[in-house]
């Protein structure tokens, strides 16, 4: 599912031409969100543990300036 997620919305941007976004599908609680502007997180229907772990990492990578959206 994630994969076929990543592919719909880089065909989508691409259809659109816009070429400064990037759709990653890897582990959220370590991802290294250092050159990241807007995080979208779906995160609805997370587990509570996996929520904390992701905002802490965000936190701590994010850069100044960057901006979270998420479902809570």
């Amino acid at each position: 599912m994630c994969g076929s997620l990543v592919g719909h919305a880089t065909r989508l941007a691409s259809e659109m031409d816009i070429r400064t976004v990037e759709f990653l599908c890897s582990g959220i609680e370590t991802q290294d969100f250092s050159s990241t502007g807007v995080l979208w997180l779906n995160n609805l229907l997370f587990p509570e543990h996996v929520v904390n772990k992701t905002f802490a990492n965000a936190f701590r990578t994010l850069p100044p300036g960057a901006t979270i959206v998420s479902h809570l």
